[in-house]
């Protein structure tokens, strides 16, 4: 391993340098890293089989995109309560129990955090809690869901392995 160094610092992630001179296809040059914190995402599906999402604007791409419920895990906080919390201030919704189903990668050739995934079944609508301010909350079957994707309307690649994750591993039929 070479001389690592951050070369820029946000309150969300760093961008940092590093240099692997035994790599020869590096040609000696740097590669960069995004390093963020760990995150969470939701796949919480309601008594009638509807996954909740949510539908916000991404600066980064400039547009509005339709997603699972995610954020960031504070420090120290435990994951099982940032799922909770990032699930009712983005949607109002609870769930009795959330299921840790792992976590993964969201893209190993540049950013470094882990994203854990969780699965809630009956969720309900909190009636006391409002969604985050620019998050449009929607519910959609498997079957919406899909057609959402055939049309460019669900463009999230990472939501969607979640959600194979979730039937593979749980064996729950989301349909």
């Amino acid at each position: 391993m070479g001389k690592k160094e951050t070369v820029f610092k946000t309150k969300w992630f760093s961008v940092e340098s590093e240099e692997f001179e035994h790599i020869p296809a590096l040609e000696g040059k740097p590669i960069y890293r995004i390093n963020t914190g760990d995150c969470v995402v939701i796949l919480a599906l309601t008594r009638d089989k509807k996954i909740v999402l949510v539908r916000q604007f991404r600066p980064a791409v400039n547009k509005y995109v339709t997603e699972l419920p995610a954020g960031g895990v504070g420090n120290n906080e435990v994951l099982e309560k940032a799922a909770a919390r990032e699930l009712l201030e983005e949607t109002g919704y609870l769930c009795q129990k959330l299921a840790y189903i792992g976590k993964a990668l969201v893209a190993a050739d540049r950013i470094n955090g882990d994203v854990h995934i969780f699965f809630g079944k009956d969720a309900e609508k909190n009636s006391t809690h409002k969604a985050e301010e620019g998050i449009e909350v929607l519910e959609a079957s498997l079957d919406e869901l899909r057609t959402l994707v055939r049309k460019g309307e669900f463009e999230q690649l990472g939501c969607l392995g979640v959600i194979l994750l979730i039937e593979w591993i749980t064996g729950e039929n989301l349909d």
